[in-house]
């Protein structure tokens, strides 16, 4: 099988993050072969920043490990989170999916979305270099939202009644509205003068994320403690997210292989027709990393 190549550019700017994340404890075995392979992808991106922002970090376990056998039976991937003081800053997809006529191999294909107000950028050694050039999201306060709670398991509770008043459809030609899973699929709280507690959401097909709900409770000099909402879109399609009914945002077709925007989508990165072997999945978790 020809893996994925390692690449490293011959000098690295002042604030590049490389993302070099492999490990090799013993694991639990995996089904799922191809797992490593989208794993070496997303472990290739090189992701830097226009302005100082050290503390990127990666986590290791994906937020979701998905299906989709709406579009087809053999879509299988992970989505990713990159982290700045516990708070979201980058999400990444990585899926593959049979090639068409019953070829052997897989279509590898990736997406991403910028989370932070940081000019970012990201190349990876089989796509030229990305940048968001642009807020990766845009802030809403939720309306008539109650004051956040003093503790944090109360606050959650609220997050999640908050996320049951949104709505996501999708323009496509099977069932259009997407379902919200119960649970926040990453929770975070960071300590300060302010607290900021928050969550993301997924509005999904299947277990494949099309739209992710951001909600947090934030304090600040301006005024009391609130929640306000973001949602990311995270699909091809259009899609249009609603609040009691009340449009949120409404998200156009997104086009392909753009080198700048807060989102970025490229179907068929790459086709690798051998199957791999099986190997040990690596749990991050126990390699301590």
């Amino acid at each position: 099988m020809r893996h994925l190549r390692s690449w490293f550019p011959n000098g690295v700017a002042a604030f590049v993050v490389l993302l070099s994340l492999r490990g090799s404890t013993p694991a639990q075995e995996t089904s799922d072969p191809w797992s490593h392979v989208r794993r070496e992808h997303l472990d290739s991106f090189k992701i830097e920043f226009a302005n100082t922002f050290d503390g990127l970090q990666l986590v290791q376990t994906p937020l979701l490990t998905y299906s989709n056998p709406v579009r087809s039976s053999e879509l299988q991937g992970e989505v990713y989170l990159w982290t700045v003081a516990r708070r979201p800053a980058f999400v990444a997809a990585v899926w593959t999916v049979q090639l068409p006529d019953g070829q052997p191999g897989r279509r590898l294909s990736h997406e991403w979305h910028s989370l932070t107000n940081e000019n970012i950028s990201v190349e990876t050694p089989l796509t030229p270099r990305w940048e968001a050039g642009e807020p990766g999201v845009t802030w809403h306060d939720v309306p008539e939202a109650p004051a956040p709670a003093r503790a944090a398991p109360l606050r959650l509770v609220q997050m999640r009644q908050l996320a049951a008043r949104f709505t996501a459809e999708i323009e496509s030609e099977g069932e259009s509205e997407l379902r919200l899973l119960p649970q926040p699929i990453f929770r975070y709280q960071q300590d300060g003068d302010h607290t900021t507690d928050g969550g993301l959401f997924a509005f999904s097909m299947g277990t494949d994320p099309e739209v992710l709900l951001w909600i947090e409770s934030v304090s600040g000099e301006s005024g009391p403690p609130r929640f306000r909402c973001a949602a990311v879109h995270f699909a091809r399609l259009p899609v249009t997210v609603r609040c009691d009914n009340e449009v949120i945002e409404a998200f156009d077709l997104a086009e392909q292989r753009l080198a700048t925007g807060r989102h970025h989508l490229w179907f068929g990165v790459e086709e690798v027709a051998e199957e791999p072997p099986i190997r040990p999945q690596v749990n991050f978790l126990e390699a301590g990393q």
